[in-house]
């Protein structure tokens, strides 16, 4: 799960309005972000958000 999870910390800062848009244009960058689309499903836990948000 580590690679997974750094994967999307990497693209969520790479996709963020403040960085280089040259970023996401790498090819690295947008085979990360196809494998990531096309294997894994992010699901929140919604008894977590209940409790962050008490």
């Amino acid at each position: 799960m580590g690679l997974r999870a750094d994967g999307y910390a990497l693209c969520v800062a790479i996709y963020a309005p403040f960085s280089p848009v040259w970023l996401r244009e790498l090819p690295a960058v947008q085979a990360l972000r196809m494998m990531l689309i096309q294997n894994f499903v992010r699901t929140v836990d919604v008894r977590m958000v209940a409790e962050l948000g008490t």
